[in-house]
């Protein structure tokens, strides 16, 4: 029986109003296939999750989710290595991915000024129970600006230490992710992302009320809906209503896409939407309108394992096939594996800026009535930064709370 390895994707964000220049980024270097593998694994991770979740609110964290992978990476081998790497969209060798880390990581760590986007990464484990390499720890500490903590794993303050440490990370917007430390797990890789932005142009807040919200099955419910009317940067698309809205100070966009006619969100080829997007083949245009979006709170928490072995990532949690040798040496000898990963993701919009994920307010000018867009149906919506457009966050909002 082999000895477990657990990985955490946890994602945290809040939002407050932050006034500074972003810091420059021109010592940013980085390739656009580089970045298009970001890209093209969140989509793949989207697409896998809205799979799961066709008719419900929810909201992912892709960058962060990617760079716990990339923790988990360095420390693999062999086949388990290469599926990785292939999950990754990926074929560096191990010392270009982590000057990519390094750059993924001063990139974004300085687009929101006063610490705004902050990135966290740790490695949480016994040494009771693991010999952790001390190439690993160096790569850990000094690739990803890591924590390196040693834990007794059977002590009763184990668990609320690293819980403690999550909740410091996201302000408290995760307060939990572990419950247990099982006897066979020693070792925590957990990624941590925490974003305060506002709006560049504010919603009224008594602008905002309960509107209709029309369902995919018809069903009309309220929602408590934002509005403005004023200059909106819109797509154009001819099968879309898009519009990206810019976060203060920062070089971050939040989009928002539905359909133009009366078709379901599921019937729209998101990954052209995005793709077009990201290649900068779709062309914004400033113009005045009259806008409404749903302010939402949505809180994800999920499983994994399943989703990444469906995208090609099943060696490492096969006990009998994973080889994450380059991490450590158990105490009894045993190889390791990945026993469970997760991913908690919190998203708010609200009339200030972005407290997780969400939308917009609508407001009526004095003069001729301009066009208007009403995201009163479901949509589905993207936060990225404008010059490399690698996703931080990528949700739908469809009116119905998951439950989950």
């Amino acid at each position: 029986m082999k000895i477990s390895v657990v990985i955490l994707f946890i994602f945290g964000l809040v939002m407050q109003c932050q006034k500074h220049d972003p810091t420059s980024s021109d010592d940013f270097t980085i390739s656009k296939t580089e970045i298009a593998s970001f890209q093209k694994t969140s989509l793949d991770l989207f697409s896998r999750i809205g799979d799961e979740w066709p008719e419900e609110n929810f909201v992912i964290s892709p960058l962060s989710i990617q760079l716990a992978i990339y923790m988990a990476w360095n420390g693999a081998d062999q086949d388990t290595r290469d599926e990785i790497g292939a999950l990754l969209h990926s074929n560096m060798d191990e010392e270009t991915s982590q000057a990519l880390i390094r750059n993924i990581h001063n990139y974004f760590s300085r687009l929101v000024p006063d610490d705004g986007l902050g990135i966290f990464n740790s490695l949480f484990y016994d040494e009771n129970r693991l010999n952790l390499r001390d190439r690993y720890r160096g790569i850990i500490h000094s690739e990803f600006n890591g924590d390196v903590i040693d834990l007794d794993f059977s002590s009763q303050n184990a668990v609320s230490k690293i819980n403690d440490w999550v909740s410091e990370k996201t302000e408290g917007k995760i307060d939990e992710v572990l419950d247990h430390i099982s006897t066979d797990e020693l070792l925590f890789l957990i990624n941590a992302l925490h974003l305060q932005a506002d709006w560049d142009h504010p919603f009224p807040v008594e602008s905002t009320s309960d509107r209709p919200f029309y369902l995919e099955n018809g069903q009309e419910i309220e929602v408590p809906t934002m509005a403005k009317t004023g200059a909106v940067e819109m797509g154009n698309d001819p099968d879309l209503k898009m519009i990206r809205m810019p976060l203060a100070d920062t070089t971050l966009y939040m989009y928002f896409f539905r359909p133009s006619g009366e078709e379901s969100i599921n019937d729209l080829v998101i990954s052209r939407v995005l793709e077009r997007v990201w290649n900068e083949e779709t062309e914004f245009s400033s113009q005045r309108i009259m806008l409404s979006l749903p302010a939402f709170e949505i809180r994800t928490h999920l499983e994994l394992n399943e989703p990444l072995r469906d995208l090609g990532m099943e060696t490492a949690f096969e006990p009998q096939n994973a080889d994450f040798n380059k991490i450590g040496v158990a105490s009894t000898g045993r190889p390791l594996y990945i026993s469970r990963s997760l991913h908690d993701a919190y998203l708010r919009v609200d009339e200030k800026g972005v407290e997780g994920a969400a939308v917009t307010s609508l407001g009526i000018g004095t003069t001729s009535a301009p066009p208007s867009i009403h995201f009163d149906r479901p949509f589905f919506y993207m936060i990225a930064d404008r010059s490399f457009h690698v996703p931080l966050f990528i949700g739908q909002f469809t009116g119905i709370d998951s439950g989950k």
